[in-house]
C-alpha cells in the first residue's frame, strides 16, 4: 500500500473501520522473533516486555526450553535459559515473570513428586538462584522482584509449615519469608487472598505496589463462632507492616460484602465496591465505587451523581495511573438498557455510551476488556447496541474514549454484523496478563475466526489490527492452522505465533513468533538466501502430497491395512526427482515407541528437502515431526525424525494412528510420501481401538 493510499484509507475510516488489503500497513513490517531452526519444536509466547526490546518463547516437541529472544537493529536473537541443578525436570520448567530489565527472573518447576511445576524460584542478578518453594500461586511483584507476594495453590495446600499458613498470603523479602496481614482480625480469622491475584485487563494491577511497599487483601468469607455470624469479605491495605480495613461500614452500620476493582500501580490508590456506608454522606443504600487514598486515608465516592439518583452498578475497571474509572451502570429499576461511564479525577463522570439491546460487560477475565494506562481507551468485547452502532449478532470488539470520542465497533467493518472474536488469549502460555493495545489506544489488537477481511479465507482463528481507525489483517489469513496474539509492546508492535511462512526464508513448518514491527524489517540470518525479489516476498507455497489420501483416511482401527509406498512422481520437468525409501517394519515399531528413525531420500537436485510426518488425530492431520536437509548435489541422504511427545500421547491412549510421511524439495520438485498404520504396544495403548 502506497503511503498516500494508506492515509486516504485512514482518513475514510474516521467514522467506521474500513476493509483493507492482507498486507500489513505501511511502515510495518514482518520480522522473526523465535528461532530459524526449530528442530522440530513449536515455539509460543510467554511474556513480552513492555518496549519489546525482548520477548520470551516456550519450545515444544523434545525438549521444551524456554527460550529469551532481544531485538537488535540486525535481528532477533534467541537463547535458551540456563536452568539451576534443584529443577527436577528441565521440560517442566515454565516462566513466570522478569523484572524490566530482566536482571531478576521467575520460574515455575515442580519438585520430584509433582507432575506439574508447583514451586516457585528466582533467578538473582548474579546468575544464582533461589528457590522459593511450593506449592505455591504466583501473585505479583515490586518493580525491582526483590519483593515477591505468592498464596498456596489451593485452600488445603501448606506450603511453608515452618511459618504456618497464616493469612495464606506470603511475601519472601530479599529472601526472608513472612505472613502479611495477619496483625487484621479479620484477616487472622477468615484467611485472604491478594485481589484477584492475576492481574487484570492485561493491566499490571496485581495488588502489589511497584515499590512492594503496599498490597492489597481481600478476606476470605468465613462463620465468627463467636457472633454466630458470617464474616464478609472487605478490602484491606497493607503496608509497612500494618492493615487497614478500608471497607469497615461507619459505626452501628449493618455490614456488606466488598469486591477489589483496581489500584493505581505506584500504590497511592485503590478502588473498591461496596454497598455498605462508609462515608456519612452515602445515604442511598446501593453499592458505590470508592477511590481510597493510601497517603491520606480519605475515601471518595465517584459514582455518587449516578447511584444517589438511583443508579445500580455493575462491572468497572481503573486505570494503571489511578486517574481514571470506567464502569457500567442501570439508570434506574425500572430501566432495560446500561449506560457506559467514565469517571476522572478532577472532571467527575460522564457517560460515554447508552447501549440499546445489548448490554456492556467489562469482564474481570484477564484481557478480556483493555484499558490504556491512563484510561483514555478503552476495548471491549459484547453484543452491545446503541445509536450510531449496528444491530449485530454474537461478539464483536468496541472502542470507546473518555476524551468524548464516540463507540465504535472495531468488527463491523463492510457491514459485518455477525462475529466472533476475543481479546482474551485462549492460548495463554502463564497467567500474565497480555496487553492488546498500545499505551495511547491507537493501536488495537484481537483474534477472529470470522474473516473480516476479503483476504481472510482459511475458516480458522487469524489475528486483526486496529490502527487509526483502519482494520487490517495481521497473519496470512491463508494458512490452515489457528494463529494467536503474543502480546503489544507500548508503542502498538504486535507479536504472534503462527504456522505460516511469512518470511521467504522462514520455510521451518514449525509454529514460529513473528512480529508486526512499527519501522521494522530486518535482513535474514548471515549464511540464509532470503530468496525474495517481487512476489516471492509473498513466500512460497506448500507443496501438496504427490497421492492423493484415500477414502478410509479419515478412520483408524484394528482393521486397517498399511497402504504401500509410493513412487516418486516427477514434475513437468523429467530431470527433477525426489524418492523416499521404504520405511520399514523395525523402522515403524521404533517409531512407535518414541525412538527417532532415519528416513532415506533420494534427490536428483540440490537444495533444501523438508520431510514432514503428520499424524490423524480427532479428524484432523496435525503435525508430528520434521526433518531438513540441504543437498549439496543430487544423491542420497538420511533425515532423522521423532514423533513429538503429544502425538506419543495420542498414540498410547487410541492404540494406532493413521500416518503420513511427505518429502518436499524447495526447487519445485513434486512431493512424494507414504501413508500407513502405526500401532502401539498393547500396553502402552491399553488396549484402546483408534477413533479418530
Amino acid at each position: 500500500m502506497r503511503a498516500g493510499a494508506a492515509a486516504a484509507a485512514l482518513a475514510a475510516a474516521a467514522v467506521a473501520p474500513s476493509a483493507a488489503a492482507a498486507e500489513l500497513p505501511a511502515g510495518r513490517a514482518y520480522e522473526l522473533v523465535s528461532p530459524l531452526a526449530s528442530d522440530g519444536q513449536d515455539f509460543s509466547i510467554a511474556w513480552v516486555r513492555g518496549d519489546g526490546a525482548s520477548a520470551v518463547m516456550l519450545s515444544g516437541g523434545n525438549m521444551n526450553e524456554v527460550y529469551v529472544s532481544r531485538r537488535s537493529a540486525e535481528r532477533w536473537t534467541a537463547a535458551p535459559i540456563a536452568l539451576p541443578a534443584f529443577f527436577w525436570a528441565q521440560r517442566q520448567a515454565t516462566y513466570v515473570d522478569a523484572t524490566d530489565d530482566e536482571s531478576r527472573l521467575l520460574m515455575r518447576h515442580n519438585p520430584p513428586s509433582a507432575s506439574s511445576p508447583t514451586h516457585l524460584a528466582i533467578r538473582e542478578p548474579d546468575g544464582s538462584w533461589r528457590d522459593l518453594g511450593g506449592p505455591v500461586r504466583y501473585v505479583g511483584r515490586s518493580a525491582d522482584a526483590r519483593r515477591v507476594v505468592v498464596e498456596p495453590t489451593s485452600a488445603s495446600a501448606t506450603p511453608y509449615a515452618e511459618i504456618g499458613r497464616g493469612s495464606g498470603v506470603f511475601l519472601w523479602d530479599d529472601g526472608q519469608l513472612s505472613t502479611v496481614g495477619t496483625d487484621a482480625a479479620r484477616i487472622a480469622r477468615c484467611g485472604a487472598t491478594v485481589t484477584d491475584g492475576n492481574g487484570l485487563h492485561g493491566l499490571r494491577q496485581s495488588g502489589v505496589s511497584s515499590d512492594g511497599r503496599t498490597i492489597v487483601l481481600t478476606s476470605r468469607s468465613c462463620f465468627d463462632a463467636d457472633s454466630a455470624t458470617t464474616l464478609q469479605p472487605h478490602v484491606f491495605v497493607w503496608r509497612d507492616g500494618q492493615t487497614i480495613d478500608i471497607t469497615a461500614p461507619l459505626p452501628g452500620e449493618p455490614d456488606s460484602p466488598s469486591t477489589y476493582v483496581g489500584n493505581a500501580v505506584d500504590g497511592s490508590a485503590v478502588f473498591v465496591r461496596t454497598a455498605a456506608r462508609l462515608v456519612a454522606g452515602d445515604a442511598n443504600g446501593v453499592e458505590d465505587l470508592y477511590r481510597y487514598d493510601v497517603a491520606t486515608g480519605a475515601l471518595e465516592r465517584i459514582a455518587a451523581s449516578l447511584t444517589d439518583a438511583g443508579a445500580t452498578l455493575h462491572t468497572a475497571i481503573a486505570s494503571e495511573d489511578g486517574a481514571r474509572v470506567w464502569f457500567v451502570a442501570r439508570p434506574d429499576p425500572a430501566a432495560t438498557t446500561d449506560t457506559l461511564n467514565v469517571w476522572t479525577r478532577g472532571a467527575g463522570v460522564r457517560t460515554a455510551l447508552v447501549a440499546g439491546a445489548g448490554s456492556v460487560t467489562l469482564s474481570s477475565i484477564a484481557n478480556a476488556t483493555q484499558l490504556t494506562p491512563d484510561g483514555s481507551v478503552i476495548a471491549w468485547t459484547g453484543t452491545t447496541q446503541a445509536g450510531g452502532l449496528p444491530v449485530v449478532t454474537g461478539t464483536h470488539l468496541y472502542r470507546a474514549t473518555a476524551a468524548g470520542g464516540d463507540a465504535v465497533c472495531v468488527t463491523c467493518a463492510n457491514g459485518n454484523t455477525v462475529g466472533n472474536v476475543t481479546i482474551a488469549n485462549s492460548f495463554a502460555d502463564s497467567g500474565l496478563p497480555r496487553r492488546r493495545m498500545s499505551d495511547d489506544g491507537r493501536h488495537l489488537f484481537f483474534e477472529s475466526n470470522r474473516a473480516l477481511v476479503p483476504a481472510d479465507d482459511n475458516g480458522q482463528t487469524d489475528v486483526y489490527g486496529y490502527s487509526d481507525g483502519a482494520l487490517w489483517l495481521v497473519t496470512s489469513g491463508r494458512d490452515p492452522n489457528a494463529s494467536a496474539i503474543a502480546g503489544v509492546t507500548a508503542r502498538g508492535d504486535v507479536l504472534f505465533r503462527t504456522y505460516a511462512q511469512l518470511l521467504p526464508w522462514a520455510d521451518d513448518p514449525h509454529q514460529k513468533v513473528y512480529a508486526a514491527w512499527i519501522g521494522g524489517g530486518q535482513p535474514a540470518p548471515a549464511g540464509v538466501d532470503p530468496a525474495c525479489d517481487g512476489d516471492a516476498c509473498q513466500g512460497e507455497p506448500q507443496m501438496p502430497p504427490a497421492f492423493a489420501p484415500p477414502g478410509s483416511a479419515t478412520f483408524e482401527g484394528p482393521g486397517d491395512v498399511d497402504e504401500p509406498e509410493q513412487p516418486f512422481a516427477p514434475d513437468a520437468n523429467p530431470r527433477a526427482r525426489l524418492a523416499l525409501a521404504k520405511i520399514g517394519a523395525t523402522a515403524k515399531r521404533r517409531l512407535g515407541h518414541g525412538k527417532t528413525i532415519a528416513l532415506t531420500v533420494r534427490s536428483s537436485e540440490a537444495g533444501r528437502v523438508t520431510a514432514t510426518v503428520r499424524a490423524r488425530i480427532g479428524g484432523r492431520w496435525l503435525q508430528a515431526a520434521v526433518a531438513r536437509r540441504t543437498f549439496a548435489d543430487a544423491g542420497r541422504a538420511q533425515m532423522r525424525v521423532r514423533l513429538a511427545p503429544r502425538v506419543r500421547r495420542e498414540l498410547a491412549r487410541r492404540g494406532a494412528l493413521r500416518v503420513r510421511v511427505t518429502v518436499q524439495h524447495r526447487r519445485g520438485v513434486r512431493a512424494v510420501g507414504t501413508q500407513f498404520v502405526l500401532r502401539a504396544s498393547h500396553a502402552a495403548a491399553g488396549g484402546r481401538r483408534a477413533d479418530a
